[in-house]
């Protein structure tokens, strides 16, 4: 069995080389052999999200299509599982790459019927999912992850968060950034851009390891432009979030981190105005 035996005929590629597909292994036996597969396919221009099912008999079969009334569309595509709740049962993202960057889509596998989750908007009376290349992030520790939508270059960073069951629209950011012991020290940093619209005073937010309180960092401390705004007395073990107040800031600054800890331990930094975006 191969995953391209399943493109769907309502694809219309203009030749073989435009038909692309990808997957991932949803649930499988314990010996490893695949039972269901979420997977996607495109012809340069549309693009379907397909859940395979094993048929017993070694085989598969089409268990589920995407929801209708989507409008799914991407050049190439890549498949992957997360569980955005805390649960134990993985949400599937599409992620569908295209000239100027990749939409992602956001579904729940029911065991029956693939359940959108992503914020949408409509457009000329089409629907399309509001991510932009997207980045799952844990922000506020409240058991569930964060997705971070690129805006346009002087538009905010846009935070979705997940209530009842779907991500819908939180706020626009400066910036945020993972930062991670072990990982390269040159990555240490991020650079972030005032908006037209950005008024003070300006927030900067540290949330210390994960949602279950693990990969917490032992010491840490936080610059903007070379100035110290949160020290190691107050970036510790047993913080979990701390942020900072700024009054001004010029148009463009840079932020950095330095941190102690075991390895794979890591901070998440936020960076706020005070602009009410709707």
């Amino acid at each position: 069995m191969t995953v391209d035996s399943f493109y769907p005929t309502s694809l219309q590629p203009e030749n073989p080389d435009d038909r692309n597909s990808c997957y991932a292994v949803y649930n499988s036996t314990p010996n490893g052999s695949p039972t269901t597969i979420a997977a996607a396919y495109t012809d340069l221009v549309n693009a379907q999200v397909r859940i395979l099912g094993s048929d017993g008999s070694g085989g598969f079969t089409v268990l589920a299509d995407t929801p209708a009334g989507l409008n799914l569309s991407g050049m190439s595509c890549d498949v992957k599982l997360i569980d955005v709740n805390g649960d134990g049962a993985n949400e599937i993202m599409a992620m569908l790459s295209a000239m100027h960057g990749a939409k992602a889509w956001i579904f729940r596998w029911s065991g029956s019927t693939l359940v959108n989750i992503s914020p949408l908007e409509t457009n000329a009376n089409e629907t399309f999912s509001r991510l932009v290349d997207p980045a799952f992030i844990d922000l506020y520790h409240d058991g569930t992850l964060q997705v971070l939508s690129a805006g346009g270059e002087l538009e905010p960073l846009e935070v979705f968060r997940l209530q009842a069951g779907a991500y819908v629209y939180d706020k626009g950011i400066l910036g945020a950034a993972q930062f991670t012991i072990g990982a390269d020290p040159r990555s240490n940093n991020m650079t972030f851009h005032l908006l037209a619209d950005s008024t003070g005073p300006f927030t900067v937010r540290v949330v210390n390891g994960d949602r279950l309180g693990q990969q917490r960092v032992t010491g840490g401390s936080v610059q903007v432009n070379g100035t110290e705004v949160i020290s190691s007395s107050q970036l510790t073990s047993s913080v979990e979030v701390v942020s900072s107040s700024l009054g001004k800031l010029p148009a463009e600054n840079t932020l950095e981190v330095s941190l102690t800890g075991s390895n794979n331990a890591f901070v998440v930094v936020m960076v706020e105005d005070s602009t009410k975006r709707p």
